[in-house]
């Protein structure tokens, strides 16, 4: 700030430059008005933002989504990785004494008296399971009796009676949820007519049937018991089962979207929650 002193009058004034701010204008302040060291009110300072550092955007934009195959290789890595675990927990019982003690069980003795089996449903949503079971095979067999039986095709299979059990009978189990009875049954059938066709009626046609029918539902994840028995009869079946061929897989699909479609029709009706049907489809 520029100063200018007492001066001669004879003399021009000379202008003598300081190095020390005038306090009276600081900020813009003008003559008169309250200095900020005083009791009054401290102006705000403007924040020099030319040599800032960037803050980070606290709204990020949202990450695109990832492409199919992205997903598709996700979901192989994971499934993969089930099938080959790296902890290896699934290995050989090479104790006698702890193989012999699986025999007993951990349910027995004291404890079994516990076990959530051994207490009934509600009267009432048992007589809505005998109406669901009742239902399920009686459609079924009309269509069997008067439509099925003129082309020489069978509908309803042994292997549906297991089936009503658990559809009707133990709604809440993960073996009769949609997925596990219809995509069960209808591996079971493609693999026992597969078998058939390959090996003829045979006691290892049959044996082998059964047990790839077991390994198809583990890797699709679809175990339903029921359906060791649709490939057994694809194999050791009446003639009229042979003769139809790979149109057994159909009707037993077709049959098996019946019951379903009776579960969850009658199934939901009372609002017990032991017999909501069903958990999940997929």
């Amino acid at each position: 700030m520029s100063d200018i002193s007492s001066t001669p009058p004879d003399c021009d004034p000379v202008v003598v430059v300081t190095d020390e701010p005038d306090t009276a204008d600081i900020d813009g302040i003008g003559a008169g008005a309250v200095h900020p060291r005083s009791s009054g009110t401290l102006p705000q300072a403007t924040a020099d933002t030319s040599n800032a550092t960037p803050q980070a955007d606290t709204n990020p934009s949202p990450a695109e989504p990832l492409p199919w195959y992205s997903k598709q290789r996700f979901f192989l890595a994971v499934y993969l990785s089930y099938l080959f675990p790296r902890d290896m927990i699934y290995q050989w019982e090479w104790n006698p004494y702890n193989y012999f003690r699986k025999w007993v069980g951990r349910e027995t003795g004291h404890n079994f008296s516990r076990h959530k089996g051994n207490y009934p449903i509600p009267l009432y949503a048992t007589c809505f399971c005998w109406l669901g079971a009742f239902l399920g095979i009686a459609i079924p067999a009309i269509l069997d009796q008067y439509v099925f039986a003129v082309r020489d095709t069978p509908l309803l299979i042994g292997s549906f009676g297991a089936t009503a059990v658990l559809l009707y009978g133990a709604q809440q189990s993960p073996l009769a949820q949609p997925k596990n009875v219809l995509l069960g049954h209808t591996l079971a059938a493609l693999i026992g007519v597969t078998c058939y066709t390959a090996m003829g009626k045979q006691w290892y046609s049959a044996a082998l049937a059964v047990s790839l029918t077991i390994v198809a539902m583990l890797l699709f994840t679809c175990v339903h018991p029921p359906g060791g028995a649709t490939a057994l009869i694809a194999v050791l079946g009446p003639e009229p089962i042979h003769r139809a061929g790979y149109l057994y897989v159909a009707t037993v699909l077709f049959g098996m979207t019946l019951m379903v479609g009776v579960a969850c029709v009658v199934n939901n009706i009372p609002k017990a929650p032991h017999t909501r049907y069903p958990r999940y489809w997929f």
